[in-house]
């Protein structure tokens, strides 16, 4: 797949998880630290890293030390999502939702090279 569409596959990715996060919550469990909401937590954080690191993996990645900046990017999205959820209706502020999402990018970096080869056969 072209890093062309990658990259637009991460910006429609993060349009979507914004939408979701912001938009009326389902009836979901929260609040809890192993449930369906922190899952879905971790896979959309781990998909928006694979997304992200699909756009720009043969310009701006060659040097291990730039996966350290999409698991912070990554992080920051979601910290960021999280701090404007404390402000609106039916929406809370989640430190275990924060916790999912840092782990979702890492694991998602980590896992990117074997998805990688995948996706290239």
């Amino acid at each position: 797949m072209s890093e062309k569409i990658w990259r637009i596959i991460a910006i429609i990715w993060m349009i979507v998880v914004l939408y979701l996060s912001v938009t009326s919550p389902p009836s979901l469990p929260t609040n809890d630290w192993f449930g369906f909401d922190k899952i879905a937590h971790f896979g959309c954080y781990l998909l928006m890293a694979w997304f992200i690191l699909g756009g720009w993996q043969n310009n701006f990645f060659s040097n291990n030390k730039n996966y350290i900046f999409v698991i912070a990017f990554v992080s920051l999205y979601g910290l960021g999502i999280e701090f404007i959820q404390g402000f609106l209706p039916n929406r809370y502020f989640e430190i275990p939702d924060i916790i999912a999402n840092i782990m979702g990018s890492f694991v998602g970096v980590i896992s990117f090279p074997l998805v990688s080869l995948v996706v290239k056969r």
